[in-house]
């Protein structure tokens, strides 16, 4: 059975909590890393190991059906007890809410991460400040940003590196959801080159198939080409 999309994050929890009052055991929001939306499950944090879960039943849900009866995963669905709250508002109220789900998805802000989500320092901290980037959820969409994890802990601590294999997996995830989302604008920061210790010469070149909708710091034009979209450099 699919699951149900509520369009707004204070929707899906006002719903997580009516089902833990009811069931007597802990639910949560989360936000959905293919389709954007807001759902309920029993964690908050897409893990490493969660998110491979999701995204094998989602490839194999896609042989099977070619998602035909779900074309990008209903883009427009709406939860029945949203759409009912919407509808005694008001016209005018629905269209308020639209413009505002519009204005907050219109940008996200990609940047490297750990996998402990402690975005303490650059572009991480920045993310959590300015951005939405939640305490302890490492990877994924979260507010309006994507987190990349390119260590395992913050940087210092020792055994805070991954292998470039994970790295470049991380990075080839957060291109499918770029892909999958065109009508949000991705700023991609310079993932991992920073205190993670990684280089231009190593990680650029991995957004080579980026979609057009990714926009990257010059400082990796020598590397992408003029061709691509700059958003700027820090």
């Amino acid at each position: 059975m699919d699951k149900i999309n509520y369009k707004s994050q204070p929707t899906a929890e006002r719903s997580a909590i009516a089902l833990t009052e009811k069931r007597g055991r802990p639910f949560d929001a989360y936000q959905c890393f293919f389709c954007g939306g807001w759902h309920i499950g029993n964690s908050v944090n897409l893990t490493f190991s969660k998110f491979w879960s999701i995204f094998w039943v989602w490839i194999l849900r896609r042989k099977r059906t070619g998602l035909k009866d779900r074309p990008w995963i209903a883009k427009n669905t709406v939860a029945t007890d949203d759409f009912k709250h919407q509808k005694n508002e008001g016209v005018t109220n629905m269209s308020e809410t639209s413009a505002q789900g519009n204005q907050l998805k219109s940008k996200m802000f990609f940047f490297g991460s750990n996998n402990l989500g402690i975005h303490g320092a650059g572009a991480a901290f920045v993310a959590r400040r300015d951005h939405g980037a939640i305490l302890h959820q490492g990877f994924g969409p979260q507010g309006n940003s994507f987190g990349i994890p390119t260590c395992s802990k913050p940087t210092g601590e020792p055994g805070h590196d991954i292998s470039f294999e994970d790295l470049k997996f991380y990075i080839q995830c957060s291109l499918l959801y770029a892909e999958m989302h065109p009508e949000k604008e991705c700023i991609i920061t310079q993932i991992g080159c920073g205190l993670a210790g990684w280089t231009a010469e190593q990680v650029a070149p991995l957004f080579a198939k980026a979609p057009e909708n990714c926009l990257f710091d010059t400082a990796w034009e020598p590397f992408l080409g003029k061709g691509r979209k700059y958003w700027g450099h820090v």
